[in-house]
């Protein structure tokens, strides 16, 4: 008595049907992010024009998520300015700046938000694992890509 065989390879509608729900996946949880970054904006009382909160977008490209503004200051609501800066390194002394009023203002800093690291958002190529790639311009370079240990842009892979 003998038995036939027939063995079928559906491995590349298995790993095409994989990688369509990665993209799902990673869709829904940057949708999350920029909704929950934004809400710590506004629940931290950073709105005045609305601006930064508006520049929170996301983008989604193979297996990587991206989640960040593309506002100059929105780095410094992030990771604080002067004494306050959460990487250290601020200056220590107070400074004068003019103000939307035309009054000139004294300041030691502005604390940080941390609004991307608060949702939860993990900074471009931190724990990458071999073989995964964060595809970052150098406008959002990154401080373990640049060897640096102080300040880093707006902009997260996840």
């Amino acid at each position: 008595m003998g038995f036939d065989f027939q063995l079928t390879d559906n491995s590349p509608q298995y790993l095409a049907a994989l990688h369509e729900r990665i993209g799902v996946a990673l869709e829904a949880a940057a949708v999350q992010a920029e909704s929950h970054a934004k809400s710590i904006i506004t629940r931290e009382q950073r709105v005045d024009t609305g601006a930064l909160r508006n520049s929170v977008t996301h983008s989604v490209s193979g297996d990587t998520a991206y989640i960040g503004s593309n506002l100059e200051y929105a780095v410094w609501n992030e990771i604080g300015t002067g004494r306050y800066a959460s990487q250290g390194g601020g200056r220590q002394t107070a400074w004068f700046y003019i103000g939307r009023d035309g009054k000139k203002h004294r300041t030691v800093g502005m604390k940080p938000i941390h609004f991307l690291k608060r949702a939860r958002i993990t900074p471009a190529h931190a724990g990458r694992s071999p073989g995964r790639t964060c595809h970052c311009s150098d406008s959002e370079d990154h401080p373990r890509t640049r060897g640096e240990k102080t300040g880093y842009p707006p902009s997260y892979c996840i």
